[in-house]
């Protein structure tokens, strides 16, 4: 009697009768090597392959998530390794998982990776070192006039760095604008003028969709007016789902009796507001 292998290849067996069924069965299995298996239409959950789809040897994933999306292999598991392509939308993750037990390995929106399963985990089969570094840290070296009880959003016209063009320094320059979606950290700091008056100097960080629609405010601080020069920081509490071209702000806030500059110490960057974000996955 004939016996199946790990890759789904049934193998000959002497004096076999029908060797051509067998070899047709090993034919099929390997053209699928060459096949492209669509997951089209995705939008989250968990998705378990069959043996037949986890033999293609290139899947591409595609769909609008609205939850992170796990595609499990067969559970008998495979020593296979397919390229797998993350061509999804939506602030989510794709794993490519085993069938029970073990980790996954993440692919990112917009990028290729070989994986396998070595009977206990999914991995990358080549260890990637170009996951893209989106980063942007922006400053100010000009007071700006916040108006009495009136949140304003700061500007920022000058650049520290930012390797994936989340900010303008000529249009916008209040924002930084998520070009990669996923998940981000972000924080912010601004000084303020000297002023005794009043209760409290403030600053928040707000996340906006691609309308111009706030969709959340969060890492407000604030600090007594009591403080000379104060310097208030905010910092997100937690990593921040985002879609493509969301965009953060951060918006100043003080209640001196009147208009309060932001605070510049000599025209260096050390004491100027300061923004920035960074993709975490």
């Amino acid at each position: 009697m004939a016996v199946t292998s790990t890759r789904d290849i049934t193998k000959l067996e002497l004096l076999q009768q029908q060797p051509e069924s067998t070899n047709n069965d090993a034919f099929d299995n390997f053209d699928k090597r060459d096949q492209i298996l669509t997951l089209s239409g995705q939008t989250g959950g968990t998705v378990t392959l069959t043996k037949a789809q986890a033999l293609c040897g290139i899947w591409l994933i595609t769909g609008t998530l609205t939850s992170d999306l796990v595609v499990k292999f067969p559970a008998t598991g495979y020593t296979r390794a397919p390229v797998v392509y993350n061509g999804t939308t939506g602030a989510y993750t794709v794993t490519v998982s085993p069938n029970s037990g073990g980790t996954g390995t993440v692919v990112m929106q917009g990028r290729r990776k070989l994986l396998y399963f070595d009977g206990t985990n999914v991995v990358d089969a080549i260890t990637e070192t170009g996951e893209p570094f989106i980063s942007a840290r922006v400053y100010s070296t000009s007071a700006q006039s916040i108006p009495n009880v009136t949140e304003s959003a700061l500007t920022f016209p000058l650049e520290d760095h930012d390797t994936a063009a989340m900010h303008s320094t000529v249009t916008n320059t209040s924002r930084l604008t998520v070009v990669v979606p996923g998940y981000y950290e972000v924080g912010a700091c601004c000084q303020f003028a000297l002023s005794a008056a009043g209760t409290y100097r403030a600053v928040y960080i707000k996340r906006f969709n691609s309308s111009g629609v706030l969709q959340e405010t969060f890492a407000a601080n604030t600090i007594s007016s009591a403080v000379p020069y104060p310097i208030v920081q905010a910092s997100a509490p937690t990593r921040v789902s985002c879609a493509t071209s969301d965009y953060f702000e951060v918006h100043a806030g003080q209640d001196s009796g009147g208009s309060l500059n932001t605070h510049i110490s000599g025209g260096t960057y050390f004491f100027a507001p300061i923004f920035w974000a960074r993709w975490i996955g």
